[in-house]
């Protein structure tokens, strides 16, 4: 149960990243 745990956490952190590379990347296309 923990480890499915760890893994859902590491998804939505994966995720969040992700988020924030691709607002970085528009914002850089933008310019």
């Amino acid at each position: 149960a923990l480890k499915k745990k760890l893994e859902e956490l590491a998804k939505e952190q994966n995720r969040s990243l992700n988020n924030l590379i691709v607002t970085i990347l528009e914002n850089s296309t933008k310019k």
